[in-house]
Order: C-alpha cells, then sequence, then structure tokens
C-alpha cells in the first residue's frame, strides 16, 4: 500500500458512507386508538462532526418523512459516536441512522438490522465506498505498509469502520498482527489539536 505524504503526524482518513438501520422491526404503533394523539416514530442520529452529513442527508431526509407522512410525528436525538452499547439498547427508537462503522461495531450487542443504505454518487457499490488512508510526516523514510511497523499511530475513533477498521484490515492482509504493529495508538475522538501537539513534540 502506498503512502501518502504530508507534513502531520500518522493518521488515519477515510470516506463515510452511512447506513440506515432499524433498532426495531416495526414503526411505534399509535399510542392509543380511541384518542386522536398521533402517532410518533422515534429516530436516533449518531453525532457527527461532518455539517454536510447534516445539510445533505439528514435535514432532506427528516424534511421528506414530515412531508409524506403529515400525520406522523416524527422525533429525533442525537446520540454520541462513543455511547455504550448497553446505552444504546435501552433507547426507545424505532429507527437509527449512523455510519457503517458504527452499524458494524453495535449491530450484533444492541440488535441492530440494516434496512437502507446511503451511497455517494461517485461510488457503483456501496460495499466498496469505504477505505483508509495512511498519512506520514513528509521527511517519513519509508515506502510502505511495512515500515510504519513500530511507529505511533493516531485514529479519529477505535470503531469507525473507515477511519480504522480498514486500515487494520489492510495490516493483518499483509501478514502482520494488528494488535502488535504500532507502538502506540491514539484515538482522537474527532479532536486532533493536542495530540499533533504531543506527537510533534518527538518526531518519529
Amino acid at each position: 500500500m502506498p503512502l501518502v505524504r504530508l507534513k502531520t503526524s500518522l493518521v488515519c482518513s477515510s470516506i463515510l458512507f452511512f447506513s440506515f438501520v432499524t433498532v426495531q422491526t416495526c414503526l411505534a404503533q399509535p399510542v392509543s386508538q380511541n384518542t386522536q394523539a398521533a402517532e410518533i416514530v422515534r429516530i436516533g442520529v449518531v453525532q457527527l462532526e461532518d455539517p454536510y452529513f447534516y445539510l445533505d442527508s439528514f435535514g432532506p431526509t427528516m424534511a421528506f418523512l414530515r412531508q409524506k407522512h403529515p400525520d406522523i410525528v416524527f422525533e429525533s436525538e442525537e446520540i454520541p459516536m462513543d455511547i455504550p452499547t448497553a446505552e444504546l439498547s435501552r433507547k426507545n427508537f424505532d429507527f437509527l441512522i449512523s455510519p457503517s462503522g458504527f452499524y458494524a461495531a453495535h449491530s450484533f450487542s444492541a440488535g441492530l438490522r440494516q434496512i437502507v443504505t446511503r451511497k455517494p454518487d461517485s461510488s457503483r457499490d456501496p460495499s466498496y465506498s469505504v477505505g483508509s488512508l495512511f498519512v506520514v510526516r513528509n521527511n517519513f523514510e519509508g515506502e510502505s505498509l511495512a515500515s510504519l511497523k513500530g511507529k505511533r499511530a493516531v485514529a479519529y475513533e477505535s470503531n469507525s469502520l473507515a477511519g480504522w477498521l480498514s486500515a487494520i484490515a489492510e495490516i493483518i492482509k499483509e501478514g502482520f498482527d494488528h494488535n502488535q504493529f504500532f507502538s502506540s495508538v491514539v484515538f482522537t475522538n474527532y479532536g486532533t489539536g493536542r495530540t499533533h501537539q504531543k506527537l510533534n513534540r518527538r518526531p518519529r
């Protein structure tokens, strides 16, 4: 795998695609058949740093649903990316909108089931629309994935399919033990400022 040289510490960068998954197998039922109370559908959405997700995907989706089903009240709630599985299981969501990596990490333990996949316009197959990129310092001496062995790594989230798990898959495919490959790994949880300062103290 070729390396991309930038004046930065080693990070994993990626392209996310989003999977629409359901927590329950059916829509919420009306509160009471004897009242005029509107049906309420609760939609959870994993909180992301990408503003374009809300502008281009989540916002239009919610607007479409409300226009298509004016008799249903659609409520939404953001949840953090690092929410524990037990807490996620207790959420009374009818549907969940999440990144593919989040779904992969919680699908079995939280009882999620994929029903719709959103793929980028530039991708023919959503199964091949996720990838990781190894980025190294401009003065890094090495040209292959093997040259990264023993170095320090930075990624934004340990359960991210695109931001970490895809990279781990490449390491395994090259025949390395991914648990022993890097000397240390720092997960920024989408914050990079302090981590870059820390790694830049002693370049490697």
